[in-house]
C-alpha cells in the first residue's frame, strides 16, 4: 500500500464502520469500535442531543464508555465554536467532534485518550463531514420511524386489517388487526405466507385482483383504483368486506424493486366498545347519557339498554332527548352515524 493510501485507510474504516452501523441493534457499535481502534482511544462515546432540552439525550457508548460527569464536564468546558475540543483529566484526556445540524440540534463523538494526539486529533477532524452526513441521516431515520409509529398507531385505533402483498399474494407485512383476522383462520388466511381465502373460489378472484392492482401500481396517480370483494366465514357470521389497492406510489424511481397491492379488510360484525367516559368527554354528555350512548353505539336497542343499565324505558328515553340535544342529532342513527365518524372510534377498545 503506498504512502497516501495507507494514510487514508483508517478514515474509510472509519466511514465503513458507520455505514454498517446504521443496520446495527443498537446502533453505532461498529462505528464506535472503530474509533477506539483506529484513534488509539480507551473508550467511545456518542452523545446525540433530543429535539427539545426536555427529552435526554442519546447516548451509545463502546469499551467501558464515558460516564455522564466526564461528558457533562467535557460539554461545559468545550469551545462551542470549534468542532474539536480537548479536557484534560488526571490520567488522560478526553477528545471530542461536535456536529450541529441546521435545526441547531448537536452530536459530539467524545473518545478518551492516554495524551493529546495530534495524529488522532487530525483524523477525527477529516472524519467531520461523514459523521455529519451520519447524523443528518439518523435522525431523519428517527422520525421517519416515530412517523410510522404513528401511523401504525391509527390504524390499530381504526380497527382497519392492512396487508401489503405481492403480486402473486406473498404477504410482505400484516398488522396487528390483520394478524389476528389471519389468525383466526375463517375467511382469510395465511398458507406458507401466502394470503388466500377459506374457500378456493374465493382465493381465484382474490389473488386474481391482487395481481392486477399490482400491475397497476405506478410512481404517481390521481385516479382513486380499486376492487371490492366479499369474503365468506364459516357459520352464521357475516362475511368480511375487503378493499384491494395498487401498492404505494414509488416515484421518483422509474419503477417498483417489486410490485404490490394494499388489502384492507374489515369485520362488518364487530362493534366499537367504546368507553362512556370518552362520550362523556367528547359531547359534554352526564354519566347516565354517556352509559346510554355507549350501549345504542354497540348495537343494543333503547329497551336492552336501559335493561342493561338498570333504568325504566321512560328513563332511557329521557336520557336519549338529552343525548339529541346534546350532539345535535335528532334520531338514534343520527347519533350513531355522528360517533362512529368522530374521534371517539380511536378510544374503542
Amino acid at each position: 500500500m503506498d504512502a497516501p493510501a495507507a494514510a487514508h485507510a483508517p478514515l474509510q474504516r472509519m466511514t465503513l464502520a458507520m455505514l454498517d452501523s446504521l443496520h446495527e441493534r443498537p446502533m453505532w457499535a461498529s462505528l464506535l469500535s472503530a474509533a477506539c481502534t483506529e484513534l488509539r482511544a480507551s473508550a467511545a462515546t456518542l452523545w446525540i442531543e433530543a429535539p427539545t432540552a426536555e427529552h435526554p439525550p442519546m447516548i451509545f457508548t463502546a469499551g467501558t464508555g464515558l460516564d455522564a460527569p466526564t461528558c457533562a464536564a467535557w460539554l461545559a468546558a468545550r469551545d462551542s465554536a470549534r468542532p474539536l475540543n480537548w479536557l484534560a483529566q488526571a490520567g488522560g484526556t478526553i477528545m471530542g467532534l461536535s456536529i450541529t445540524r441546521p435545526d441547531a440540534r448537536q452530536s459530539h463523538l467524545l473518545v478518551r485518550l492516554a495524551a493529546h494526539d495530534d495524529a488522532a486529533a487530525q483524523l477525527l477532524a477529516n472524519f467531520a463531514p461523514v459523521l455529519d452526513r451520519a447524523m443528518r441521516l439518523f435522525l431523519d431515520m428517527v422520525a421517519t420511524q416515530r412517523s410510522l409509529r404513528v401511523g401504525d398507531s391509527v390504524l390499530e385505533a381504526s380497527r382497519l386489517a392492512v396487508l401489503a402483498v405481492r403480486g402473486d399474494g406473498m404477504i410482505l407485512h400484516a398488522n396487528a388487526r390483520a394478524r389476528m383476522l389471519l389468525g383466526a383462520q375463517d375467511g382469510l388466511l395465511d398458507q406458507q405466507g401466502r394470503l388466500r381465502c377459506t374457500r378456493p373460489a374465493e382465493s381465484e378472484r382474490l389473488l386474481a385482483t391482487i395481481a392486477d392492482m399490482a400491475q397497476r401500481q405506478c410512481a404517481a396517480s390521481d385516479a382513486p383504483v380499486y376492487d371490492l370483494l366479499s369474503v365468506a366465514r364459516d357459520g352464521d357470521d357475516v362475511p368480511l368486506t375487503v378493499i384491494v389497492r395498487p401498492g404505494p406510489d414509488f416515484g421518483p424511481a422509474t419503477s417498483p424493486l417489486q410490485r404490490s397491492a394494499i388489502v384492507v379488510a374489515r369485520d362488518p360484525a364487530w362493534a366499537p366498545l367504546l368507553p362512556p367516559q370518552t362520550l362523556l368527554a367528547l359531547f359534554s354528555l352526564s354519566k347516565a347519557e354517556a352509559a346510554l350512548a355507549s350501549e345504542l353505539v354497540r348495537g343494543a336497542s333503547l329497551e336492552d339498554a336501559a335493561a342493561d343499565l338498570a333504568i325504566s324505558r321512560n328513563t332511557a328515553k329521557s336520557q336519549l332527548q338529552a343525548i339529541f340535544q346534546k350532539t345535535g342529532t335528532k334520531r338514534q342513527s343520527d347519533l350513531i352515524r355522528l360517533v362512529l365518524n368522530s374521534a371517539a372510534l380511536l378510544a374503542s377498545r
